[in-house]
């Protein structure tokens, strides 16, 4: 049975929970992870189109596209890149492949540019 308050079961898909990366980042885009993680199995295009628009905030209020919790005192960030280098790995990620490369880039616009991608992938269906 499903643990829709606690554990979700489209929050859990990936190689390990969603939390566990997204609390990494800013509110902006850590929104933005959950919606592109969850989209497949729960609300296609529009979880897809509420990470487009928590890109656009995290753009226009000037927020880092690169983790924002977690850095320690020698400067690096721990478990980050092995959390996102899962997702680049995880086969259920491929179609969404080229925005976990761009947040592992720290690239905001081209973390828009793979949504925008996979909006029009999923108009297409």
């Amino acid at each position: 049975m499903s643990d829709n308050v606690n554990h979700p079961e489209h929050y859990e898909t990936g190689p390990f929970e969603c939390i566990e990366l997204s609390h990494h980042y800013s509110f902006a885009v850590g929104n933005a992870i959950k919606y592109v993680w969850r989209h497949q199995m729960k609300n296609g295009l529009e979880d897809l189109e509420k990470a487009r628009w928590y890109l656009h905030y995290a753009s226009e209020h000037g927020e880092e596209a690169g983790p924002v919790v977690g850095l320690t005192k020698a400067g690096r960030y721990v478990g980050v890149e092995r959390l996102v280098d899962g997702c680049l790995d995880w086969p259920g990620f491929t179609e969404s492949g080229a925005f976990w490369l761009a947040l592992k880039q720290h690239d905001l616009a081209g973390m828009l540019r793979a949504v925008d991608a996979l909006i029009r992938v999923e108009k297409d269906r």
